[in-house]
């Protein structure tokens, strides 16, 4: 993912900043683990990495249909 991640800057999708991962533009994903492992730098399972305000992971925003 840290090809992935590189063409992401080079193609002025993101940008890092201060230590911190930037959309500027909408990009879409094949997984929600494909998006965290990207932004994150590292193996990431998405479903648990994700978090909602509430403090709801995306699998349990998931599975309770909201």
């Amino acid at each position: 993912y840290k090809n992935m991640r590189e063409k992401l800057i080079s193609s002025d999708v993101t940008r890092e900043k201060d230590g911190r991962f930037y959309f500027l533009k909408n990009h879409l994903f094949n997984s929600p683990s494909s998006a965290a492992t990207t932004v994150m730098g590292r193996s990431a399972n998405g479903w648990t990495e994700w978090v909602a305000g509430d403090g709801r992971t995306l699998d349990e925003v998931v599975r309770q249909g909201d």
